[in-house]
């Protein structure tokens, strides 16, 4: 290990991968008498999805995900989050004390999908639109720069509108509204050619440029990097070889069960480490991505 100065500080890469495995995923050759033909399943039968984190330091975490309807359902971007937040980074926040993480995942949708207060312009009407006070779809307050000083913009605004009784009598009451693009541009002083093409005028604007996914923001809102591979990046993520280990394992040990897969994944797993340790062309690889030092 390099020994560090004061101002510099340890940088540890940690991939993420999904992977799926199949309770009729067994092995493909086999001994057969002359003649005779191979009996197989029609379907790949019932699965188990792996959420992993991988670090070469200290191993993995992972969930197990039962796929399907009238189970867990289905692995989306909020499933995603959560164990991001709530496992991967406290996990690795006490295992690397003091030490900045660079999470790495592929460009699934599920990674590249944006918080519900996100300032997406494609989601925004042209103009103003009344929501329901308890509107999930909420847009995060924002700022922009106008005659060289910083403005805050709220997405919404309440007004009073007039409303009859079933007795005939009128009231007020506060109605709230989500404002429009052409709302929000006008306070912004944007010129009149914004109008023929409004959407790909906000979408332009700064705020909405720097707009972070989900995972994004959860990463760096821990002091963390950020970071995803290249759409194919099957030579660059190095957990893809930790899975190949991991699928030969479950087509040897197949029975065609999904209650022995469920009961042998932990075992494989255990397998799948043992393996990957042992692997010294991998670790030597991984050793010289994964330890560096940079300036904080």
């Amino acid at each position: 290990m390099p020994q560090l100065s004061t101002d510099e500080v340890e940088h540890v890469l940690v991939t993420h991968d999904e992977s799926t495995f199949y309770s009729n995923d067994g092995k493909e050759a086999m001994w057969l008498v002359e003649g005779e033909n191979p009996i197989r399943k029609k379907s790949p039968g019932m699965s188990l999805m792996i959420s992993e984190f991988k670090c070469i330091s200290h191993g993995t975490i992972w969930e197990v995900f039962h796929p399907g309807a009238n189970r867990d359902g289905y692995w989306t971007s909020s499933h995603m989050l959560k164990q991001l937040e709530s496992n991967a980074i406290p996990l690795f926040e006490i295992i690397h004390p003091g030490c900045k993480v660079a999470f790495v995942f592929d460009q699934s949708t599920n990674h590249k999908a944006y918080s519900q207060n996100a300032l997406i312009a494609n989601k925004i009407t042209l103009g103003d639109k009344e929501v329901e006070e308890d509107n999930l779809c909420t847009l995060k307050d924002t700022t922009f720069v106008w005659d060289g000083e910083e403005q805050i913009q709220s997405m919404y605004y309440k007004k009073d509108e007039w409303f009859t009784k079933k007795s005939g009598q009128w009231v007020t009451k506060k109605v709230k509204y989500v404002k429009g693009i052409c709302t929000i541009l006008e306070k912004r002083d944007a010129s009149e050619d914004s109008k023929c093409c409004a959407h790909h005028f906000l979408t332009s604007q700064p705020d909405f440029i720097s707009q972070k996914t989900a995972l994004h923001e959860a990463v760096e809102v821990s002091d963390h990097i950020f970071g995803l591979y290249l759409k194919f990046h099957c030579k660059c993520n190095w957990i893809e070889r930790y899975w190949g280990t991991a699928k030969r394992e479950a087509w040897l040990q197949c029975d065609y069960t999904y209650k022995s897969l469920d009961k042998k994944i932990f075992i494989l797993f255990l397998i799948m480490l043992e393996s990957f340790k042992t692997s010294k062309d991998t670790t030597t690889a991984c050793g010289a991505i994964l330890r560096h030092t940079a300036k904080t």
